[in-house]
């Protein structure tokens, strides 16, 4: 997952003395909120993007972007709460 690869970057670019062990409860929580709460909502709203504006044009792909950006606070809240 991203947050393996993120912890061992980190731990490669610290002294490992400084709890240098991959903490597996941290990349679980993170799993388990992508699959449950991040995964089915990013879903939904992608789905609901490309019904309001279908295809590839440009200008569909710009009503998505600037849709997307739109959604954004809603996402992260809700991923963080």
């Amino acid at each position: 997952t991203g947050d393996s690869i993120e912890q061992l970057i980190h731990l490669k670019s610290v002294e490992l003395d400084v709890a240098g062990a991959w903490d597996r409860g941290r990349s679980a929580r993170l799993g388990l909120t992508g699959f449950m709460v991040t995964g089915p909502l990013a879903h939904m709203l992608f789905k609901g993007l490309e019904s309001i504006a279908p295809g590839t044009s440009t200008a569909a792909v710009f009503q998505k972007v600037c849709l997307n950006a739109a959604f954004m606070p809603c996402m992260i809240g809700a991923t963080m709460s």
